[in-house]
């Protein structure tokens, strides 16, 4: 949803410039192991943990909403499935001998 793509963070804050471990691009897509709530000044703040390593010493986090400004929205997976499955099974009319989705 946001433009300018996403901050992942080590930590679940937006005031801190030098918690900023990289930058998604805007339409990549990636997946949240879980959700977290977090008063913020400005309102309610939802982040979501992008590292698989629950426990670990370092995590990934990204902001997914502050108050009613969203930054990311959630896509059904099982919708996307069914597409990549549909496209898998054109390609494969084509030639292609690749991995399956």
């Amino acid at each position: 949803m946001n433009r300018d793509g996403l901050n992942v963070r080590s930590q679940m804050s937006t005031t801190n410039p030098k918690n900023v471990l990289r930058r998604m691009s805007f339409g990549e897509g990636f997946k949240v192991y879980e959700v977290y709530n977090v008063k913020g000044m400005s309102g309610l703040q939802v982040w979501g943990r992008v590292s698989d390593n629950p426990g670990g010493i370092s995590q990934e986090y990204v902001c997914l909403s502050i108050g009613n400004k969203v930054y990311a929205k959630t896509e059904d997976s099982k919708a996307f499935s069914s597409w990549a499955h549909e496209v898998d099974a054109f390609l494969r009319t084509l030639g292609y001998k690749g991995s399956q989705p």
